[in-house]
């Protein structure tokens, strides 16, 4: 194989990639994850980052009182962020090497989340 068809191949398996990183970047896009209580009362619909783009609450939850119905809706929101985190490190698993701990790294920006409860856990210890 000469200088030019290694070079060819290089430009092919450079565009192969650069492919595979837009079809990443139009999954990411569409990412999300719906969890909802488990008394049914909260479903809440989160993208990568964290961002929540739908709250659903119904009459029961609104029964729970103020605190009763915050500290169900951040169980609620943080168990959607696990969720979409962990949909996150399965999309972009191929594109990082095999010794990066993706879903550590993501982990560790997220709660625990105790799914029988739905009450947060202590945070995880940075790094684990």
């Amino acid at each position: 194989m000469d200088r030019h068809d290694r070079v060819e191949v290089q430009r092919q398996q450079i565009e192969r990639r650069i492919e595979r990183y837009e079809e990443l970047r139009e999954k990411i896009a569409k990412l999300a994850a719906t969890v909802t209580s488990a008394d049914g009362s909260v479903s809440v619909t989160a993208r990568p980052g964290g961002a929540v783009t739908h709250l659903t609450l119904s009459a029961q939850a609104m029964r729970r009182g103020p605190e009763g119905l915050a500290a169900l809706l951040l169980a609620t929101i943080q168990q959607a962020n696990a969720e979409v985190a962990a949909l996150l490190t399965a999309e972009t698993k191929e594109f990082v090497s095999d010794r990066t701990d993706l879903a550590g790294l993501l982990g560790a920006r997220l709660p625990v989340v105790d799914r029988a409860g739905g009450a947060p856990l202590p945070p995880r210890p940075a790094g684990r």
